[in-house]
């Protein structure tokens, strides 16, 4: 495992988000990572910039996107 994928995931919220978008077939939405991970959407949201900077996951584009409702996937 890289070295900055192991310090990304010392947050328990990090790993299960991390292991959701890696069980997901498609992208998840950080709604559904919300509901999934039961934390509230500002810590999915600082958790999920933190898996974005360490290369963890990626943001993607899909149909009908809502600017305040990012998709995610693994890289």
């Amino acid at each position: 495992m890289p070295m900055d994928e192991m310090r990304a995931l010392w947050h328990p919220i990090r790993a299960r988000i991390l292991e959701i978008i890696k069980s997901d077939p498609g992208p998840t939405t950080r709604s559904r990572l919300m509901v999934e991970a039961g934390a509230p959407f500002a810590e999915v949201a600082y958790h999920c910039r933190a898996l974005q900077r360490s290369g963890c996951i990626k943001p993607v584009d899909s149909p009908g996107d809502d600017a305040d409702d990012p998709t995610y996937e693994a890289p």
